[in-house]
């Protein structure tokens, strides 16, 4: 339904970070199943050497929620008819009842599945599974995602109070601080 340039119309994720190959299905604001293909080019397997054991290529758990993420994002952006502009940033917020039941490797193709629960003041709330063939890979109970507006975000930049300089900092000259935290001996005159 989707081909990957149209993914990159809606996401703002670029190599080698977009990790959603392609589109299959979606029913905007319900539902969607998407693909990625792993392969053995991809930067998390950069410095594998080739002595490697085959469980050091196990695609890492942190990227397969990634493209679970960005399949969730694509749902909910499909949804609301626009992508992610310039002042708007798109952020994962957790991940809830998270299950990995299997492991990935390169020649497997993810296919996730993705439900969209409920969308509330821009924050959207998903459910999804991962397959590899007919293989549950993983699941997550809740996935969190908001879209802020980028200068919501960039706090302003403070100027410094007017009035006298602040005293040092407690602990910031040699023999400041808690005695408590000093050596027994700390501060004594050596009298020999």
């Amino acid at each position: 339904m989707l081909d990957h340039h149209q993914i990159r119309a809606l996401l703002p994720q670029r190599y080698p970070l977009l990790l959603v190959d392609r589109v299959l299905s979606m029913t905007p604001g319900t539902r969607i199943e998407a693909v990625k293909a792993v392969t053995g080019n991809e930067p998390c397997y950069r410095d594998l050497t080739d002595a490697a054991p085959p469980g050091d290529y196990a695609y890492p758990a942190s990227l397969l929620v990634e493209s679970l993420g960005q399949t969730a994002a694509l749902l909910w952006l499909a949804d609301a008819g626009s992508p992610v502009d310039d002042d708007s940033v798109l952020m994962f917020v957790g991940a809830r009842d998270m299950r990995f039941d299997g492991t990935v490797f390169p020649g497997d193709v993810l296919r996730h599945t993705v439900r969209l629960e409920r969308v509330i003041a821009d924050t959207a709330f998903a459910t999804g599974e991962t397959y590899v063939g007919d293989r549950r890979v993983a699941h997550v109970g809740t996935l969190m995602a908001a879209r802020r507006s980028r200068t919501a975000l960039v706090a302003p930049a403070r100027a410094a109070a007017p009035g006298p300089p602040m005293p040092p900092q407690l602990g910031s000259r040699p023999g400041a601080g808690s005695s408590r935290l000093r050596h027994p001996s700390a501060g004594k005159a050596d009298l020999s």
